[in-house]
């Protein structure tokens, strides 16, 4: 089963949840400091091999920065907002043809209507299961009430494809 890491903005219980249907997942207050930039829960991640759910649409932005940039280059900015290159995250998003790093971090973003309600696990383990072997591989997936989108990585741009 996937190793799972709960972003701060998704409740606790949604770890507890997962973790009570067999998966191994933490939830970021339980591990880390709330306060901290996404550079370091992305640190965790790619040093644990876990996959981050979270409902922070910044994250999208952020896998395709991985992909042009180094990854030192990339929490560089991320930790203290200067733009290297002329490069900004997440504002502007630039779309690279490149393969991703072996220790690239899937991401499963949330976007559903309410976040907190206990109707939320099934869907978040609904969607685990259908794109399991894509998040093996690396992949954005988007979860919403009554769509699962996939993205594999690296993202390119659409006119790219």
């Amino acid at each position: 089963m996937l190793k799972l890491l709960v972003d701060m903005n998704l409740s606790k219980k949604l770890a507890d949840c997962l973790r009570e249907s067999g998966y191994d997942c933490f939830h970021w207050k339980d591990i880390g400091d709330p306060r901290v930039p996404d550079a370091e829960l992305f640190d965790w991640a790619k040093r644990n091999n876990t996959v981050i759910i979270t409902r922070d649409i910044g994250f999208g932005g952020i896998l395709a920065a991985l992909q042009g940039f180094s990854h030192n280059e990339t929490y560089q900015q991320m930790r203290t907002g200067v733009p290297i290159s002329g490069f900004n995250l997440p504002r502007r998003v630039f779309f690279f043809k490149t393969k991703p790093p072996l220790d690239i971090v899937s991401v499963l973003q949330v976007r559903c209507n309410d976040s907190f309600s206990a109707g939320l696990c099934p869907i978040i383990h609904q969607a685990l299961r259908q794109s399991e072997e894509q998040l093996r591989q690396g992949a954005l997936v988007m979860v919403t009430e009554n769509r699962l989108r996939i993205r594999m990585l690296p993202l390119v741009s659409r006119g790219t494809q």
